[in-house]
Formats: C-alpha cells, structure tokens, sequence
C-alpha cells in the first residue's frame, strides 16, 4: 500500500498535503482555533454553566428557611361519581354476521399430488433459462 502511494512524486506531494490540511483542521494555526480547541471550550463553558446552576440550587433558601405561606382555604374536593355499570344480554352481544362463509370450503388443494398453475407468457419465472 504505501509502495504505492509514494512510487508517483504527484500522488505522494497530494497525500502529504491532506495530511497537513487535516492536522490544520484539527489542531488549528496560531491566528485561528482548531475544531478540538473549539469543542473543548464549547465543552466548558457547558460545564461552568452547570456548576453555576448547582451552586444557584444550593444557595437556595430550604424549606425551613422559607417564609411561611399564606393559609389557603379549605375546598371541597369534587371525586366524580362512577357510572353505573350495565351488562348487556348474551342476545344483544350476538351479531348476525353475513358474508364469507368458511365452512365447506377445502382447506386442501382439490388434486393431490403437484399443483398446476398457469403462468401467463410475459411473466418470465426466476429459474426459467429460456425467457421469451
């Protein structure tokens, strides 16, 4: 593989400048940040951002700390009231089904032995040679 890569002077000259343009990407210059450094400050400032929130939720008063609530008056809890249930009839649950009707229909084939079906003569079969 690498005989390969570094027998033609031109092909080598390419692979060595994507290495550099890579390394560039990655690493960064002097002028500009890299795509590492830039997720890595992204990374940080996301973890800052939560220490801060967890210290606001420490230094948050406790509940024996808070000032008392106000007294709310009492309501009346409204539970709804279960509807009756109904049973219907064995009579009303049997429906009158109409349509295909299943019994007396083979559930075999009607010749024993190899099915014959007919294949119209366009369609040409996977394990046909021939074809049309």
């Amino acid at each position: 593989m690498y005989q390969l890569l570094f027998r033609n002077r031109f092909v080598a000259l390419v692979f060595v400048a994507m290495t550099v343009l890579g390394v560039r990407t990655l690493i960064g210059t002097e002028d500009e940040e890299g795509a590492l450094t830039r997720m890595t400050e992204g990374i940080e400032a996301k973890v800052q951002a939560l220490q801060n929130d967890a210290q606001q939720f420490q230094d948050r008063p406790r509940m024996a700390e808070r000032p008392e609530r106000r007294e709310r008056p009492e309501r009346d809890i409204v539970r709804p009231v279960p509807a009756a249930t109904v049973f219907a009839s064995d009579d009303e649950l049997i429906e009158d089904a109409q349509g295909f009707e299943p019994e007396g229909q083979p559930a075999a084939p009607l010749a024993e032995g190899e099915v014959v079906i007919e294949v119209p003569p366009d369609i040409v079969l996977p394990d046909d040679q021939g074809g049309n």
